[in-house]
């Protein structure tokens, strides 16, 4: 992950996942609210590259600045950050 679309969301030198683990090192050095079971969950790691997918097409959009494009693209990425909120994240 990482790449130039992402920047937008997470830092680009740290996978998604990562993020997520709990404690130092992890969400930026807060305790995550992911269900502990997330991180060795095929689903997630294809969630989030879904999410990496449409953030990278938002990404490009933003830099085109091309006002349709990211209209177009942002539904598509809420829709992926939702898919893990709400299949990942404790409630």
């Amino acid at each position: 992950m990482g790449r130039r679309g992402s920047r937008l969301l997470w830092p680009p030198d740290r996978e998604l996942p990562h993020l997520h683990r709990n404690g130092p090192g992890g969400t930026l050095g807060r305790k995550s609210r992911a269900k502990s079971e997330a991180l060795t969950d095929p689903k997630f790691k294809q969630a989030a590259e879904a999410l990496e997918e449409t953030a990278s097409k938002l990404g490009a959009a933003a830099r085109a600045k091309d006002e349709a494009g990211v209209r177009a693209s942002f539904g598509p990425v809420a829709k992926a950050c939702g898919n893990c909120h709400d299949n990942f994240r404790e409630k």
